[in-house]
């Protein structure tokens, strides 16, 4: 049978591990490498793919979850991180571009994850939910929420007369526009001008069509 030829070239996936770019240091070539945990790796292309296939977090993971990587708390915890450290997730836009990250307590630890979540009411009917949609994941910031719940988290307090911009129940503005059919955050503040010009930067720096908000849309 004849051995597949492994391609290296940015944006290729091997594992957990994406390729940036082939990188020269001191006269050796190593592929610098993004991890889905978010960490920066440098290996010599022999190593992807073959006996390598994460930063490391795999093996270590691996030996702390006591084989519960198929469970369905241990995917919560991977896709909590994902959204906030993966630039390649579909939900990094609406988490990790806003800021918004894991406490390293969580980020660095399944069982204390697990810990804190049998201890506050986990069940397999319910999500993980941060109390304040702006804030980090964190054990002061999260409950184990239905579905109800969490769209209520979400929903606007009042609608805001101004392009793009609604107001959330915590009274925090949020900016929002809405491309080839889906609807993308900006930005968000507690000060209605700050939201504002972070979605008219956001618009601007991604050359969108969408109209700029204007604060003179209040008279």
């Amino acid at each position: 049978m004849r051995k597949k030829t492994r391609c290296f070239e940015p944006g290729i996936k091997y594992g957990r591990l994406t390729l940036i770019e082939n990188v020269n240091k001191k006269g050796r070539y190593f592929w610098k490498c993004r991890c889905d945990c978010g960490k920066i790796t440098y290996l010599k292309a022999g190593q992807i793919g073959t006996n390598t296939n994460s930063c490391g977090c795999y093996k270590i993971e691996s030996h702390r979850t006591h084989n519960e990587s198929k469970t369905r708390l241990y995917n919560i915890w991977c896709m909590m991180k994902a959204r906030c450290y993966r630039k390649s997730s579909g939900s990094y836009s609406n988490y990790g571009a806003r800021g918004i990250t894991v406490c390293e307590e969580w980020k660095n630890s399944y069982e204390s994850f697990k810990e804190w979540a049998l201890e506050n009411g986990y069940a397999d009917n319910l999500s993980i939910d941060r109390i304040d949609c702006n804030g980090n994941y964190c054990p002061e910031n999260c409950r184990w929420a239905d579905n109800s719940t969490q769209v209520n988290n979400r929903r606007p307090f009042g609608k805001i007369p101004i392009t793009g911009i609604i107001q959330m129940k915590n009274g925090v503005y949020l900016g929002q526009v809405t491309v080839n059919g889906k609807r993308i955050h900006c930005g968000s503040s507690m000060d209605l001008n700050v939201a504002i010009k972070k979605r008219n930067e956001y618009i601007k720096s991604h050359n969108l069509p969408n109209k700029l908000s204007e604060i003179n849309e209040l008279k």
